[in-house]
C-alpha cells in the first residue's frame, strides 16, 4: 500500500472509530482499508457516518446485494458519498442526476434497456481499435520515465476516454426515433 495521502484529505479531523464515523477519505482508510473492513465486519456489520451529510455502509456482500434488491426500502438516487450533494431544488432521477446508476425501478429498468444496446458486444468489439489506440497513446506517455503511478499517469484517463469514444460513435450512427429523445442528456 502506498503511504502517500492526497493533501486534501489530510486536513480532516481524522476517525476515531470507523463503526461510527467512518470517511471514506481518512488517511488511514485511504492507504489501507481491509484491516478497518475486516474490523467492520466483525463488530459493526453495518457502520455509520454523519460525515457528508451522513451515510452507512454495509461491509458484506450478502448486505450491499440484499440492500441494492430491496428498492421498496432503499434507494439508488444517492449513491455517491461526497460533501457535495444535490441541492433541495435538484431534479431527481430520472430526470436529474445520472441514470440508470442514479434511478429507482421502474424508470431504472427503461433507462437500462436505452443504454444497453450501445454495451453489446458487437459495438464495443467495433470500438476496440479506438480504445487501444486511447490506450497505447497514454502508455507511450510515460515511456522514457523513470517512476510512474498506473492510477494517475494511466488508468485515470481510460474510463472517460471509453465513454467519450462511445458517446462519440453513437452520435455517428443513424439514430432511431425511440432513441432520438436520448440525445438531449449527452
Amino acid at each position: 500500500m502506498s503511504d502517500v495521502v492526497d493533501e486534501s484529505v489530510a486536513h480532516k479531523t481524522p476517525v476515531q472509530d470507523f463503526a461510527a464515523d467512518w470517511d471514506h477519505t481518512d488517511p488511514q482508510w485511504v492507504n489501507d482499508p481491509y484491516p478497518i473492513w475486516d474490523d467492520l465486519r466483525e463488530r459493526c456489520p453495518v457502520a455509520h457516518t454523519e460525515r457528508y451529510g451522513g451515510g452507512w455502509f454495509p461491509t458484506t456482500h450478502e448486505m450491499v446485494t440484499s440492500i441494492a434488491n430491496d428498492t421498496e426500502h432503499f434507494t439508488s438516487r444517492m449513491v455517491v458519498v461526497t460533501r457535495n450533494k444535490f441541492p433541495p431544488n435538484f431534479i431527481p432521477a430520472p430526470v436529474g442526476g445520472a441514470p440508470p446508476i442514479t434511478s429507482d425501478p421502474p424508470f431504472h429498468s427503461i433507462a437500462r434497456r436505452v443504454i444497453l444496446p450501445a454495451f453489446a458486444p458487437g459495438p464495443v468489439n467495433a470500438l476496440e481499435p479506438q480504445i487501444r489506440a486511447l490506450c497505447n497513446k497514454h502508455l507511450d506517455e510515460m515511456v522514457g520515465r523513470e517512476f510512474v503511478d498506473g492510477g494517475t499517469d494511466y488508468a485515470q484517463f481510460i474510463p472517460p476516454g471509453v465513454i467519450a469514444t462511445m458517446l462519440a460513435s453513437l452520435r455517428r450512427t443513424r439514430r432511431s426515433s425511440a432513441t432520438s429523445s436520448i440525445w438531449c442528456w449527452t
